[in-house]
């Protein structure tokens, strides 16, 4: 079993930015900073929605561009340089732009999860797909419906294909939060096979050309052959006339 890299913060391949509970009346705040050759800083507070009376949300985003397929995973994998409090309780992961087909509220996308945290120190956090699931509760971003109890909450494989949209959040719990992240990966994958099912084809396939090509040069001398020798057939027909003309004089 192998990982497959989905962002690293040393060398990003995405575009961060933050995303907070003002787009709905709220009023936490949040900023990302991407240290390049370090790590991904996600800093901010959640505070309550003032017409809601809940906490809200904070989170540190990225959309489009590559993302690598991953449905030959079984987790994914937050490599964490610092992160408090330590015991905070509203760290979320949410990816995808699934959209559950009983939702009532349309802004519900996407798969999320719930992690933990152990202190707030270097390590990295595993949160299995299996964690995952589309019927989540919008107010505290809790897990209503898991994927064990109802398998068509699960991950599909499209999203684990192409996630689309990839979140780090804080919700559901008030407080001021700090994250340092280092990289994101899947792991436990068997891409390994595909890569070996991969390269007998790029051989067979290599080989195949290779073929043709030999047989295409080995005809092509062998024409020239060919031509070459109804040249010198036609040479010597022309002296055999050139002899016999002579001979009649």
């Amino acid at each position: 079993n192998g990982d497959i890299s989905i962002e690293s913060f040393a060398n990003p391949r995405h575009d961060w930015f933050p995303l907070n509970d003002p787009v709905m009346g709220g009023k936490s705040v949040s900023k990302v900073e991407i240290n390049e050759g370090e790590f991904g800083l996600f800093e901010g507070r959640v505070m309550d929605v003032p017409s809601l009376g809940v906490p809200g949300f904070i989170k540190m985003e990225t959309r489009g561009g590559y993302f690598p397929d991953v449905s030959s995973c079984q987790a994914l994998r937050l490599r964490i340089k610092w992160i408090l409090p330590e015991n905070y309780d509203g760290w979320f992961v949410s990816f995808g732009t699934h959209h559950r087909a009983n939702a009532k509220n349309p802004y519900i996308r996407g798969y999320k999860a719930h992690f933990q945290p152990k202190g707030g120190g270097s390590q990295d956090v595993v949160i299995p797909f299996q964690n995952f699931s589309d019927n989540w509760d919008p107010n505290t971003g809790k897990v209503v419906v898991s994927c064990s109890e109802d398998p068509k909450t699960c991950v599909d494989k499209a999203t684990l294909k192409d996630m689309t949209v990839l979140s780090i959040m804080g919700e559901g719990a008030n407080g001021i939060l700090y994250l340092e992240i280092e990289a994101i990966d899947a792991i436990q994958c068997t891409h390994h096979d595909d890569s070996s099912k991969s390269l007998f084809a790029n051989t067979f396939n290599n080989f195949v050309l290779w073929g043709a090509i030999v047989m295409g040069i080995f005809s092509m001398i062998i024409f020239i052959v060919q031509v070459e020798h109804r040249h010198h057939r036609r040479e010597g027909m022309g002296d055999s006339i050139q002899i016999t003309t002579a001979a009649s004089f």
